[in-house]
């Protein structure tokens, strides 16, 4: 009986203590996740976009808000206007506030035509693009690295003909552009691809398309 009492000791006492030690654990993390999103809040250079049932945060990216849209709750696509020179990639994501256990994030880019004439350009953002296929980024541990992509791929772009490009240049630019177009066009550089869009796809585990958001980064083509 003695002995049978010092088990029941041994066992009450062992899992006081792993209980114990699990709350700790727990709060630890919760007070580890609350002293990181204050940390994310406070970064001068970090974009959070809001959504209804999560945030995101983007690290050391610098958005153009003068109508503060960063303010305000997005609905499924949110339209970010990057400053000049800033880009995605490479940079670190996080998803916080989330209602998901688990969400998967896709990244794709746009590049468009911009004529130049070393300084003054015109930028054909509502004509063809190049587009490329979604890709699915890196997850370590809740944290996200933005895809990066070469010189190759920014320069890429659809097959066109020269009339073609003339005519769109007509359609979207000052006519001081197509005839600048039509003069140089065999002259390097006239115009240049670069992207004009990246792309972030956020979607839960559960593969809810209704969830599904999408947040569409707009890139200056030149000053």
């Amino acid at each position: 009986m003695k002995y049978t009492i010092q088990l029941l000791l041994l066992f009450s006492i062992t899992l006081s203590c792993t209980t114990k030690k699990g709350s700790q654990e727990h709060k630890a993390v919760k007070s580890e996740l609350i002293t990181e999103n204050k940390a994310l809040n406070n970064q001068k250079n970090t974009t959070k976009i809001q959504f209804q049932n999560f945030t995101v945060f983007i690290d050391s990216l610098e958005a153009f808000d003068e109508n503060n849209v960063l303010k305000q709750v997005q609905k499924d696509t949110a339209i970010i206007y990057l400053e000049f020179g800033e880009s995605i990639e490479g940079k670190k994501i996080s998803i916080q506030q989330s209602k998901f256990s688990e969400v998967d994030i896709y990244q794709r880019f746009e590049n468009s035509i911009t004529v130049s004439d070393e300084g003054p350009h015109c930028d054909l953002t509502a004509w063809k693009h190049y587009n490329s296929a979604w890709k699915l980024i890196k997850n370590t541990g809740n944290k996200f690295i933005a895809n990066t992509y070469t010189d190759e791929e920014k320069q890429k772009f659809i097959s066109i003909t020269d009339n073609e490009l003339i005519k769109g240049v007509g359609r979207y630019c000052e006519d001081k552009w197509v005839q600048f177009i039509k003069e140089n066009l065999t002259e390097y550089p006239s115009y240049y691809v670069r992207p004009s869009r990246m792309f972030l796809k956020i979607v839960p585990k559960n593969q809810n398309k209704k969830q599904i958001k999408i947040i569409s980064f707009i890139l200056p083509m030149g000053c």
